[in-house]
């Protein structure tokens, strides 16, 4: 964006959470890892090897109830690994959501020599108008994520209110996950002390997991919306060439001393299609960047939503009322934010449909050769719909959320008819 324009950054706040988020990972950029960072890996990684070890050393002496549970920590911490890898061992996806959402949107004004027709304010109104509505949007899906990871806080206050009420025994005290004391080397906890330490370490990992989620989450999230604002800023240029186009065919009609060959007027044209053209080709270079940033993230991001949400579901069918309150706000929370993104994913499609639809509603009648040429040209291209997607088998968008709420529900009456 020019320095001229007078467009304030309604997301720059939204941008300096992330990079603190990253700043505390201490992950990325590649080159810059310190010891920080690899201790909190190798941290995460502790964590996340402790539900599958349990699990195959005490699952013939669980119940049902004990079995899901244990089923449900692995998930979330499969989660934690795809997330910390994702940052960790592919630099390059996290790169391109980077790139987009720091470049800057491509507001431009052509000098026109009749300036009824120069809706540049229009242009900047717009950003600004569109900005702050990713404003709001973005601190709504923040504040989701927030309350996602907040629950896990809860636990282990409930837990110690619990021990000081005498309601349940030390051993009987609700933690986060199935977790060996680092004390006792054991699942069981023995004094109240030892509960201390394990719901200190089981606080930071989840902070450490909220970090994370926030970081890539938000970036996927602005990036979409960045997306959506150039492919307006793209409409509103298409319409100011063919508002020209048509005020040029209006003149000759009247008074046919005007002429399509005018050399001024011919300059103004050459100009319009340039930037045109330009502003058409920085938009597929970002969708490609979109694109490299949301293909892992879109897998492991829709199946995570999946399990989590039937796993959430039979807890709130089946738990006590402890871990109903839990799971209800989990799976509330992490709806939200699927909705958000595959929200945003649509909208993004439906604005590349209006660009497709605002090229072929161009005044192109009596326009010179390389004029139609060259609209043909990036009409053909627009016939190629952005879309966020993985190997055309999985996309953002409205019908991949109906998706994953069928395939929860399917897994739910699953587990209610085997628990059954």
């Amino acid at each position: 964006m020019n320095s001229e324009v007078p467009v304030i950054d309604n997301l720059k706040e939204i941008k300096d959470e992330i990079f603190k988020s990253y700043q505390f990972l201490q992950y990325y950029p590649p080159q810059s890892i310190t010891l920080r960072g690899y201790l909190l890996f190798v941290f995460g990684l502790c964590h996340i090897v402790q539900p599958p070890i349990a699990m195959f050393l005490n699952w013939s002496n669980w119940d049902f109830n004990s079995r899901v549970t244990a089923i449900n920590d692995l998930i979330i911490n499969i989660g934690v690994l795809f997330l910390q890898s994702d940052i960790m061992c592919i630099p390059h996806a996290t790169k391109s959501l980077l790139d987009l959402i720091c470049s800057e949107f491509t507001v431009y004004r052509v000098q026109l020599e009749n300036t009824k027709h120069d809706i540049y304010e229009k242009k900047c109104k717009l950003v600004n108008e569109m900005t702050q509505e990713g404003y709001r949007l973005l601190k709504s899906c923040g504040r989701n994520v927030r309350y996602f990871f907040s629950v896990y806080a809860i636990v282990p206050f409930c837990g110690i209110i619990l021990y000081f009420l005498e309601l349940k025994h030390v051993e009987k005290l609700p933690v986060n996950f199935k977790f060996y004391s680092p004390l006792s080397l054991s699942l069981t906890i023995k004094s109240f002390p030892e509960y201390l330490v394990c719901s200190a370490l089981q606080l930071f990992y989840m902070y450490y997991a909220f970090a994370l989620a926030s970081s890539i989450s938000l970036s996927l999230l602005l990036a979409t919306f960045h997306m959506r604002v150039e492919m307006k800023l793209f409409q509103l240029n298409a319409v100011e060439m063919s508002m020209n186009c048509e005020n040029r065919t209006s003149q000759i009609n009247k008074d046919e001393s005007h002429d399509f060959k005018d050399v001024h007027y011919e300059n103004e044209l050459r100009l319009m299609i340039k930037q045109l053209a330009r502003h058409h080709q920085i938009i597929y270079r970002k969708m490609k960047w979109l694109n490299d940033g949301f293909k892992a993230r879109l897998f492991y991001y829709n199946a995570y939503t999946c399990f989590q949400i039937c796993l959430g579901l039979f807890m709130v069918l089946k738990g006590e009322i402890l871990l109903k309150i839990k799971y209800f706000l989990i799976v509330t929370s992490i709806s939200a934010t699927q909705f958000f993104l595959c929200e945003n994913g649509q909208k993004v499609e439906d604005e590349g449909e209006g660009m497709r639809s605002v090229l072929y509603e161009c005044d192109w009648r009596n326009k010179p050769k390389w004029f139609i040429s060259s609209l043909q040209l990036i009409m053909m291209r627009s016939n190629r719909l952005p879309r966020i997607s993985l190997f055309n088998l999985l996309a953002l968008n409205r019908t991949e959320t109906v998706v994953v709420m069928k395939g929860s529900y399917s897994y739910l009456n699953f587990l209610n008819n085997f628990s059954n």
